[in-house]
């Protein structure tokens, strides 16, 4: 659903392009259909072109966090010796051992869970229940052990998450309806005894619109403080596998791969060991695929003179008695309008300045 902010329509930017073209109609009508092109192909292009830009748009930025700062909790918690995690917006991890385990740190850690929809692990969904029992399907090989205490968070259905509480008064926090695994079949399912309304399947929900990374932070489950222990990381474009400590004083993250299929492929610097990270992601969202002349365009109506001039530099390549001059003139006027757009983020004060991630003691 459209935000409130955001009312322009591919039809309204046709409209604008004919007014300056001499009316000419850039969606052809061959006789039997109306194929709504060229301006179909002009509008998607200029939303490609200007979310492809290395600006973070702020209309255009999500979030892979948790509570309090994203109560949909789409983050993803590390697990020993691991460095490449599969994503899909929900995971499951614990932050304490069962007493009856002796490795301790092979049960801590999280693991993301399978799509509801056509899970690539095959079965038939990502969480079910039936009979009592809630059996979860993971994405990659789960740590737990039966005891465990397990946390499940970003589910496409909310019955299944568990809860982050905080007190700023006392400046404590918690995860709290939490699971006790009864069963493990095998390393990529779990079992919990099912709790009130939780007789439909779960799971989910897909990371279908990431575009490029913006920034990550770690923050630490385990504790109990609030706020929660935070440090930054640097998310790079890509790593090479590395099973050792590298002994950087600062983590790093890329994106390796999208599967296109709501599954992302994170790569972290190096593994970690038993101690459990949260990963939390800021990203810009894709472009999305315009169909319609009612689609709405997924820029705000403040800055929708950006897309606009944009638009109509590219629809002057289809414009009958439009020279080179005037094209040209045209993309510099769109150039003008970026600019413009982009110097409104500029006027706020980032309040940033240049510090070193450790005192100089430390080297």
């Amino acid at each position: 659903m459209p935000l409130l902010n955001q009312s322009t329509t591919v039809q309204n930017i046709i409209d604008q392009l004919g007014l300056h073209t001499n009316l000419q109609n850039f969606f052809v009508n061959n006789g039997i259909v109306v194929t709504f092109e060229p301006g179909m192909t002009i509008c998607n292009k200029t939303n490609q072109m200007l979310l492809a830009k290395s600006k973070s748009w702020k209309f255009n930025r999500c979030e892979l966090s948790g509570p309090p700062n994203n109560p949909a909790g789409n983050f993803f918690v590390t697990q020993y010796g691991l460095q490449d995690y599969l994503h899909a917006g929900a995971c499951a991890f614990s932050i304490a051992a069962p007493a009856s385990v002796v490795s301790a740190s092979a049960t801590y850690g999280g693991v993301g869970i399978d799509l509801k929809a056509a899970p690539v692990g095959g079965g038939t969904a990502a969480i079910t229940s039936a009979g009592g029992t809630v059996t979860v399907q993971t994405l990659q090989q789960h740590p737990f052990a039966i005891g465990s205490t397990v946390y499940l968070s970003g589910c496409v259905d909310a019955v299944y998450n568990s809860v982050f509480t905080f007190n700023g008064f006392t400046a404590s926090s918690a995860w709290t309806n939490g699971y006790v695994v009864t069963a493990v079949p095998d390393l990529f399912h779990f079992q919990f005894a099912a709790g009130a309304g939780q007789t439909i399947s779960s799971g989910a929900p897909g990371i279908i619109n990431w575009g490029w990374g913006e920034s990550a932070y770690l923050t630490d489950p385990s504790s109990q403080a609030f706020p929660q222990p935070i440090s930054k990381m640097d998310l790079v474009d890509r790593l090479a596998p590395s099973y050792y400590s590298s002994g950087e004083p600062t983590p790093r993250i890329c994106m390796l791969l999208d599967q296109n299929n709501g599954i992302l492929k994170f790569r972290l610097g190096e593994p970690y060991g038993s101690m459990p990270i949260q990963i939390n992601l800021v990203y810009q969202a894709r472009a999305t695929k315009l169909l319609l002349p009612t689609d709405i365009i997924q820029w705000p109506d403040n800055l929708s003179f950006c897309f606009h001039e944009t638009a109509l530099w590219l629809a002057y390549r289809f414009a009958k008695s439009v020279g080179a001059k005037e094209t040209q003139i045209q993309m510099q006027t769109a150039q003008a309008a970026i600019m413009s757009c982009l110097q409104g983020d500029d006027n706020e004060d980032s309040g940033q300045t240049l510090v070193p991630d450790r005192g100089l003691m430390s080297f």
